[in-house]
């Protein structure tokens, strides 16, 4: 029987590990927590990582994940989730587009603001 992570999929992926914050944000578009996070595989289609606190599937987040020599973030939808017992959460984000307008544009600039200070 094959590893989930052995799967054939349409594009190349990437198998480092990276330390991110995936960042729920709430129906007006606003941050409403920072979940940390750590992101185990990449690809053109979506992101897999480990959260330490469940969020639910359809929500669109955030993820700043901290590649050297910046961070880069990226908008997406939690689109697979589950439970690893006493580790956390496995879940599959598929990017989207990201916004140039609107209230998450907002808090994208923010957060980049706020984190590139630090």
């Amino acid at each position: 029987m094959a590893h989930h992570m052995d799967e054939r999929r349409s594009s190349e992926r990437y198998g480092d590990h990276f330390d991110a914050v995936v960042y729920e944000i709430g129906d007006d578009g606003t941050v409403e927590r920072p979940v940390l996070a750590v992101v185990h595989d990449m690809s053109k289609d979506g992101i897999g990582a480990l959260v330490e606190h469940l969020i639910e599937i359809g929500r669109v987040v955030l993820v700043r994940i901290d590649f050297t020599p910046e961070p880069k973030w990226f908008v997406a939808e939690i689109r697979h989730l589950y439970e690893e017992q006493e580790v956390g959460y496995h879940i599959g984000l598929k990017s989207l587009e990201t916004p140039l307008t609107g209230p998450i544009a907002e808090e994208l600039a923010r957060l980049r603001r706020t984190t590139v200070s630090t």
